[in-house]
């Protein structure tokens, strides 16, 4: 037998082609594709094979179903986030889920109801302090205390400046601050020059925020 006999049988990844129905089917199995179910033109993936789509050459607006997601359509060109649940990526572009599938709605719902439930728990105090430096020496520090009820220590706090922290651009790479619930009802508001300079700062009101887990 001839080597072009035995080439001509064999299906090629570097020029088109045309397959055979027998190649075309074979081929789907090997990427674990199957026809839609009652002879629909729409080919399906499952779901544990469904990292094949990266490996795919589609053309713009192909579509596949792949099961436990939902229906894909490919964007030549989209470079949305792969994420490996809505978005799957080719060195061409993206498939895209464009409509869920009942199971992947079932989850994003009871994820949606947890993070709900966890925000319910949630409750955030509110407070304020009167930042009444104007500069502070190198390698120093100094404290201030706000009072919010409720707080107690183990507490997660946020702090926020009223203005811009540090008046020039050295200052603002000299200045840090932390804070932390010191006391019942007592958040303390540590704020540190590590620069061999005197910092310049602006007072201002400064706004506090306890979260509290339930």
């Amino acid at each position: 037998m001839k080597l072009s006999d035995i080439l001509v049988r064999e299906i090629r990844f570097d020029r088109a082609q045309t397959l055979t129905d027998a190649q075309k089917t074979q081929a789907k199995a090997n990427m674990g594709i199957s026809d839609a179910a009652g002879g629909g033109s729409m080919p399906t993936l499952t779901h544990d094979l469904r990292a094949n789509l990266r490996t795919m050459t589609p053309t713009a607006g192909n579509n596949i179903i792949v099961e436990g997601l939902g229906v894909f359509v490919f964007y030549v060109g989209s470079t949305k986030l792969d994420d490996d649940e809505t978005c799957f990526a080719t060195s061409t572009g993206r498939w895209i889920c464009e409509a869920a599938s009942p199971d992947m709605l079932q989850a994003e719902i009871l994820d949606l109801q947890v993070r709900t439930a966890n925000i319910e728990k949630t409750t955030f105090l509110k407070g304020s302090f009167v930042m009444s430096m104007t500069s502070l020496g190198s390698l120093s520090s100094v404290a201030f205390t706000a009072s919010v009820a409720g707080a107690q220590p183990g507490d997660s706090v946020v702090v926020t400046p009223g203005n811009a922290f540090g008046n020039s651009a050295s200052d603002k790479a000299a200045l840090n601050f932390s804070a932390h619930v010191s006391g019942a009802n007592t958040i303390t508001v540590s704020i540190r020059n590590a620069s061999s300079a005197t910092a310049a700062m602006t007072t201002s009101t400064w706004t506090v925020t306890v979260i509290k887990q339930k």
